[in-house]
């Protein structure tokens, strides 16, 4: 039937009255009201109702959750709003879902569920990935009576699934509930988007412990020693941004396993750990295994400890050095850098003390191929701090080798001799280096000049 424009405006305009009035009886918990204003409304009338979000009476009855306003609507027929969506995307489903209206789910599943469960959102979000990520245990329940297999397999728009989207947020109980329903094909689902994550890599990386423990109830070795497209497993992302619970729940299956595992850079756990400077994981990961995980080397040659000192991670320095201290001090990066001169390139002074602290006369006479030793590194880079710590441990100023470094070197000097915490010796060793006509300042004991 076709409607001229005046008959179109009269129609909208009767739509909005009976809408108004139908959205007090919802909010008002009034079904007795809402079925007269139904009586009284046209078929025509009635299809054109929304409120002023876009979002049906039906969505918003089964958002306030009230269960004899939505069963007033769903008995109202021909019914055609099931599908109907409002400005998100939304379903009066997914709003029961996201409302944690169980009644109002099982009511409306007694209408089209398939088509129903299979709809998803702007995000690409179903009414079971709502209920999921908000905690609403009951109505993933009642939502899994219903074609389960179909639900658990769906993806939203960034590759995640329904129990993927429950580890990430960590929601344990919700976990568990997934898992009722073919957990093996779950637990081992990837996401093809993000880098194939599984779920037990998302409830790591986000530090969600009663999660990991959830998942690991179904498959555990398949799990732990699954890796992203990087490479990277569920242990290392706990290293990188979990928690120590994490890390301890993870190591309970197939831990040594799990500790020499590398990504495509070939890093491990531990050097994870070392790079973020998370504690926690590091510490729950040198209870175990130590001696093997700290001598390990990366593709690039660097060793925890190496990374560590590159980051500037002194807690994780002092950590690592309880654990086989001399050959972590003397080890090799493939460029010849050794810890202190990473640590020394990067201006990182407190590391340099804390490695300092053990084997300093071989560590400050260490160099890589150019001859290079950590106090040319720390001279090029005009780290004056580094360039202090390094003299006062013994650091020897006449290796300084090419006329770039004696420049740089007689300038940083200047500033170095002037503290009264310099050794008077040391003082007149570094004078005599740079010469008493390019230097020219007083001693912390006579305050003569020079």
């Amino acid at each position: 039937m076709q409607f001229g424009k005046s008959a179109v405006r009269k129609i909208n305009g009767d739509a909005q009255v009976v809408l108004r009035g139908m959205l007090r009886a919802i909010n008002d918990s009034r079904a007795d009201r809402l079925k007269k204003q139904l009586a009284a409304a046209s078929p025509v009338t009635w299809t054109g109702c929304r409120n002023s979000s876009r979002c049906r009476a039906l969505m918003q009855a089964c958002r306030e959750g009230h269960l004899d306003c939505v069963n007033a609507l769903l008995h109202q027929g021909p019914f055609t709003q099931l599908n109907a969506c409002n400005s998100e995307g939304r379903t009066a489903l997914m709003c029961a879902a996201l409302s944690g209206t169980v009644d109002c789910i099982n009511a409306l599943l007694q209408h089209d569920a398939t088509s129903q469960l299979a709809a998803g959102d702007s995000a690409g979000w179903t009414a079971l990935m709502h209920a999921a990520t908000a905690n609403h245990v009951k109505c993933v329940e009642a939502l899994l009576q219903h074609d389960a297999s179909t639900q658990l397999q769906d993806c939203d728009r960034r590759g995640y699934t329904a129990l993927m989207l429950a580890a990430i947020r960590g929601h344990a109980d919700c976990t568990k509930a997934l898992l009722q329903h073919a957990a093996s094909t779950q637990v081992n689902d990837r996401n093809s988007i993000a880098s194939g994550y599984t779920a037990l890599m998302c409830a790591a990386i986000n530090g969600n412990a009663n999660c990991i423990n959830e998942l690991l109830q179904q498959d555990a070795s398949v799990q732990v020693n699954a890796h992203s497209t990087d490479g990277l497993t569920a242990l290392m992302f706990a290293a990188l941004h979990g928690t120590g619970d994490c890390t301890n729940e993870l190591l309970q299956r197939d831990a040594l396993s799990q500790l020499l595992a590398r990504d495509n850079h070939g890093m491990t756990a531990l050097m994870c750990a070392a790079c973020t400077g998370n504690m926690d994981c590091m510490l729950a990961l040198l209870q175990r295994d130590a001696s093997i995980q700290v001598n390990a080397q990366g593709s690039d040659g660097y060793t925890a400890l190496m990374f560590a000192a590159y980051q500037g991670n002194v807690d994780c320095i002092t950590a690592l050095l309880q654990q086989d201290a001399s050959a972590q001090l003397n080890a090799r990066a493939s460029t010849g850098s050794t810890a202190v001169m990473l640590a020394a390139a990067e201006g990182h002074l407190a590391c340099v003390s804390a490695l300092l602290q053990q084997d300093a006369s071989s560590q400050l006479a260490a160099s890589v191929d150019a001859g290079l030793t950590p106090l040319h590194v720390a001279v090029q880079k005009g780290h004056r701090g580094v360039v202090r710590a390094l003299l006062a441990a013994g650091a020897d100023p006449f290796v300084i080798i090419s006329q770039v470094d004696r420049v740089l070197f007689k300038e940083i000097i200047a500033d170095v001799c002037q503290e009264a915490s310099m050794p008077h010796m040391l003082q007149s060793a570094l004078v005599d280096f740079a010469g008493h006509a390019l230097v020219r300042t007083k001693t912390a004991r006579s305050g003569k000049d020079i």
